[in-house]
């Protein structure tokens, strides 16, 4: 009979490794709902950015990822109500994704 006990504790080492591997690695993603923002463009051409500024006079690109990108470029100088939105990590940046929104005060 083969005695393996010293496997017991590098197999659990193993898998207290892939678990801690695994929470690290998945990114959270921070959802943003029921705020209003208004929009409008920064940059020069070519180089021009679809930015989202809040109440408290933060602002923030929108993603080109957003499902309604040019409705929302065509809505610059308007304000809007984000009913659901993700703050993402592209190119190095924390971007505004825009998933549903609505004109502020139609319904």
């Amino acid at each position: 009979m083969v005695n393996h006990s010293w496997n017991t504790p590098f197999v659990l080492l193993a898998m207290a490794f892939l678990l801690l591997l695994t929470a690290c690695s998945g990114r959270h993603q921070q959802v943003i709902r029921d705020v209003s923002v208004r929009l409008y463009v920064a940059g020069n051409e070519p180089f021009t950015r679809l930015m989202a500024e809040f109440a408290d006079g933060k602002t923030m690109e929108i993603s080109p990822q957003s499902p309604d990108y040019q409705k929302l470029w065509s809505l610059q100088t308007r304000t809007i109500r984000i009913i659901e939105a993700q703050l993402i990590s592209q190119n190095d940046q924390r971007m505004l994704l825009i998933r549903e929104f609505e004109m502020e005060g139609v319904k």
